[in-house]
């Protein structure tokens, strides 16, 4: 088959079937084809909020004049050929890509055979073994989940703090994209660092990925050793003269004992597509119930795509994530900046989030940190409020921390 025609395929059953981009990561990068691609693009954008081809047609030949001629648009309208093709389809576009990146990394990588290119190829050699079909839930799969439900006790979600785990009715689950907004300073990716401690802790056989735009891998090495040992973070600066002997041992124990938690630290994945493809690997390597991105933090991620608009660019990034959450049933953390006009309040609301729009409404839940007047505060000990603003399954609950800069450490209070 001509490899158009899976592209074609594709983009049928996101048009005749529009429930499909809202269950089904399609990113554009999959399509060779400009035209496709372009389409690809238009339709996440849209989110499913269309009825068939002929409403978004004047919207997107606007958009892109000449990139689809009318005899494009009645090939495409007539090429669905129901959701079991197109998750074929799907996997061979899917695939296609996924062996060009590995390609393009096995180049680089002879290239400049570096130990972070040498990681960009063991990624895409890894991508390549994703499952050749996806699963279709069907209304008797749904009948026979209510039945195991009724009499079964069904697990708890992943355990961090037990504050935590009771406003999200037992933890972290499957399908929930979990937005935290802070301001500067607050400690918000000391905080994402911690649930994922926290997280390796609780709960056996656990795999942790923390994506970082801003830090680099050793500076987090280094809050989560301060965090492991009780040693001030700065002396892991220069730590061959600012530590004793004895601190350099609690070091190397507390490194040895990261090792076996499962938490894997990355700075150099830059685009939301990196990110996704590194978190469906690993996903798929991890027991069910047992594995959690952090993602710091959204407002650095741009797509691989030039979109002038930041707002819609911004939207496609937290759709493409909570897609994400459904399809492989784990949650992910995303760490948000806020807008400036949120220094001037007293209290954070879903409409301070640096460049909402999509935000807020694509999280299943929203949370906010922020600093608390507290007599007891010190130079090293801050009081910090989590405070939920939205919660599809849990309540709205203001959770309160201790954060102990010198170490990295929350610990909540109640």
């Amino acid at each position: 088959m001509d490899p158009s025609e899976y592209e074609v395929g594709v983009l049928a059953g996101l048009i005749s079937n529009p429930s499909l981009i809202v269950s089904t990561v399609v990113l554009p990068d999959y399509f060779p084809t400009p035209s496709y691609r372009h389409l690809c693009e238009f339709l996440n954008s849209r989110a499913g909020d269309f009825s068939d081809w002929h409403e978004i047609k004047p919207y997107f030949d606007a958009k892109y004049p000449h990139n689809l001629t009318n005899e494009d648009w009645d090939y495409i309208a007539d090429a669905y050929l129901g959701v079991s093709v197109f998750n074929s389809y799907l996997t061979v576009l899917r695939q296609h890509y996924n062996k060009l990146q590995a390609q393009t990394s096995a180049d680089i990588y002879s290239n400049d055979p570096s130990d972070d290119n040498l990681d960009d190829l063991k990624i895409s050699i890894a991508n390549l073994d994703e499952p050749s079909a996806i699963k279709v839930e069907t209304a008797e799969d749904m009948q026979n989940g209510l039945e195991y439900e009724l009499t079964h006790d069904l697990p708890d979600g992943i355990k961090t703090y037990t504050s935590l785990d009771d406003a999200l009715n037992g933890g972290l689950r499957g399908g929930n994209l979990f937005v935290i907004g802070a301001r500067p300073a607050v400690g918000k990716s000391a905080f994402s660092l911690n649930l994922l401690l926290e997280a390796a802790k609780s709960n056996l056989g656990f795999k942790g990925d923390l994506f970082s735009l801003e830090m680099r891998n050793v500076e987090n090495r280094n809050r989560m050793l301060a965090h492991e040992t009780g040693i001030q973070v700065g002396k892991f600066h220069n730590a061959k003269n600012k530590l004793d002997s004895a601190q350099k041992q609690k070091a190397r124990d507390a490194m040895r004992e990261f090792t076996k938690m499962g938490i894997q630290f990355y700075d150099t994945c830059r685009t939301p597509d990196e990110i996704i493809n590194q978190i469906r690997s690993r996903a798929l390597s991890t027991k069910r119930g047992h594995y959690l991105a952090v993602v710091d933090y959204l407002q650095l991620l741009h797509t691989s795509r030039r979109i002038d608009n930041r707002v819609q660019e911004i939207g496609e990034i937290t759709r493409a994530f909570k897609v994400l959450t459904n399809e492989l049933d784990i949650p992910i953390i995303l760490l948000s900046q806020l807008n400036r006009a949120s220094l001037q309040k007293q209290e954070d609301t879903l409409a301070d989030l640096r460049e909402s729009g999509s935000i807020e409404q694509d999280a299943n839940v929203v949370a906010f940190l922020s600093n608390v007047d507290d007599q007891a505060n010190t130079q090293d000990r801050q009081r910090v409020a989590l405070n939920f603003k939205k919660n599809r399954e849990g309540r709205l609950a203001n959770l309160s921390f201790n954060f102990f800069k010198d170490v990295q450490k929350f610990v909540q209070t109640f």
